[in-house]
């Protein structure tokens, strides 16, 4: 599996998952911060490559969508 941020937007590098990235990621959606917002950072994945990760990584998946689940609403 690769874990490389292969999407290229203007002006952003690409990102590769860690341990820390993910705790960082999960860590602001689970104080409800959207995932949209966090995306829009620098040094964080593009949303596609988040979802892919998501998809990847089920220890990780879980995390990234508990918030919405508890406010009963679809992650985003």
């Amino acid at each position: 599996m690769d874990n490389h941020d292969g999407g290229r937007s203007p002006g952003r590098r690409p990102v590769r998952f860690s341990a820390a990235l993910g705790r960082r990621i999960c860590l602001r959606v689970t104080f409800g911060e959207r995932q949209m917002v966090i995306c829009a950072e620098e040094g964080m994945p593009r949303r596609p490559t988040l979802w892919r990760w998501v998809k990847e990584m089920p220890k990780f998946a879980p995390s990234s969508r508990a918030p919405a689940r508890r406010r009963g609403v679809a992650a985003e």
